[in-house]
């Protein structure tokens, strides 16, 4: 990858040229001649211009270097930046002298940059796109749509796959044996089928890394899948589902920096007053910590206010809790359902090692057992782990690891930050019903 397509060098370059932009307009405006008294807010503000514009192209992902961009995707993205920064920039004139431009620079200048951001974001994007490896491709299933879409290959003026195989319809095994022994990195299955989206979902499972398209039945399209891409006359659905954007995660992280110390301010009182009725009501320590899996697989240590009696797997080993758990204390009940005991969790937040909204971490022996019988459970490990999420406020207590697993999947695989939002709010509902009997635990 050319050194300008990174990420840090796309942001010196677009630095560059929004100044370049705005001087620009101030000397096509005075005609070369720029009154020093014209020209004195631009010099008293221009870092500060410059870094509105650069958070917004890193908001609207023009750093992401995202393949699926084409030419018009591109522009609106430019376009949505380019409006939001002059209009926040001329707001800000009625805030400050400081911004008080003269009124055709804002016009001339929102022009150039338009035009200027527009032709160099598509150049910049289709060198990428000439840069990126061809993949080789097995073309799987119906044989007259693989002679076709092996001709379109053939044809792409992009050059986008090599054809390394193509497998008519057979036993899956032969498949997955295919991509090892070709070292495909891509494979498009074809319609006209039963069980592609199992097949997919299963390449991806088993071959990280390699990407799968699947041609897609009307009920798919009807159902609102998209086709993210053309192979000649045939559309094909990307099935592999990509990480979260690091924007997103960057914005995720510093969400939960600013709230988890937030509520830290309420819940230390609380904390006290639980942990003391803890230690006045059983016998052991008021706070346990305990080894669970987080993002990527590493080991951290969560802490909980204790709930169970002392003990409570010295003779079973590792047991799931239940509904109506034996082991519960009276007060480790109220603390449960109040969701009290999971407060110092918050500490787990500010360290790094969880989120307050993603999938509950689960300890190692569960993780092992649950991903042999299951290895879709080995995506929860692409985000950190949660104080809630979206098995906890719409699955119950005891819900199945398979059915909370759907949970952690829509949530990774359609995340948002304002879903995080909708999940915090879902979860003080949630306690709310708990605590008032309206709702089962």
């Amino acid at each position: 990858m050319k050194l300008w397509r990174h990420p840090l060098a796309l942001a010196l370059i677009d630095a560059l040229l929004v100044n370049g932009c705005i001087l620009a307009t101030f000397s096509i405006r005075f005609l070369g001649f720029v009154p020093e008294r014209n020209i004195r807010a631009y010099y008293n503000t221009w870092e500060y211009i410059t870094l509105v514009y650069i958070v917004l192209f890193y908001v609207q992902g023009l750093y992401d270097n995202n393949e699926d961009d084409d030419a018009l995707s591109i522009f609106f993205k430019v376009f949505t930046s380019v409006s939001f920064g002059t209009i926040g920039i001329i707001a800000l004139t009625f805030i400050s002298r400081d911004f008080a431009f003269p009124r055709t620079v804002f016009i001339l200048s929102y022009l150039c940059l338009l035009l200027a951001f527009s032709v160099f974001r598509i150049f910049a994007q289709d060198r990428f796109l000439r840069g990126l490896p061809v993949r080789r491709v097995i073309l799987y299933g119906n044989q007259e749509r693989i002679a076709s879409l092996e001709q379109f290959i053939a044809a792409d003026p992009r050059k986008r796959f090599a054809h390394a195989a193509s497998l008519p319809q057979c036993d899956a095994d032969a498949l997955h044996q295919a991509i090892k022994a070709q070292g495909a990195d891509c494979v498009i299955i074809t319609d006209s089928m039963r069980g592609t989206r199992a097949l997919g979902f299963d390449i991806i499972l088993k071959h990280p890394g390699v990407s799968v398209y699947m041609v897609p039945e009307a009920c798919d399209i009807v159902a609102g899948a998209l086709h993210h891409t053309v192979l000649g006359d045939v559309p094909l659905i990307f099935m592999s589902k990509k990480p979260i954007l690091r924007r997103m995660l960057l914005l995720k992280r510093l969400m939960d920096l600013a709230l988890s110390a937030l509520l830290l301010i309420p819940a230390l009182p609380v904390l006290a007053l639980g942990a003391l009725a803890v230690k006045l009501t059983s016998r052991g320590p008021a706070f346990y910590t305990q080894e669970r899996v987080g993002k990527n697989g590493c080991l951290f240590r969560i802490v909980k206010l204790r709930t169970m009696v002392a003990d409570a797997e010295k003779h079973t080993g590792p047991v799931l809790a239940a509904r109506s758990d034996p082991r519960v204390t009276p007060v480790g009940k109220i603390l449960r359902q109040t969701k009290i005991d999971e407060l110092p969790q918050l500490f787990n937040v500010i360290l790094g090692q969880m989120s307050l909204v993603g999938p509950r971490p689960e300890r190692l022996d569960f993780v092992q057992e649950f991903e042999a019988r299951n290895p879709a459970y080995r995506e929860r490990k692409q985000v950190l782990p949660g104080m809630t999420g979206l098995a906890q406020v719409n699955g119950l207590y005891d819900s199945d690891a398979d059915m909370k697993l759907k949970y952690d999947l829509l949530y990774i695989h359609n995340y948002h930050p304002l879903l995080d939002f909708a999940i915090m709010y879902q979860t003080v509902q949630h306690i709310l019903r708990l605590t008032f009997g309206t709702r089962q635990a």
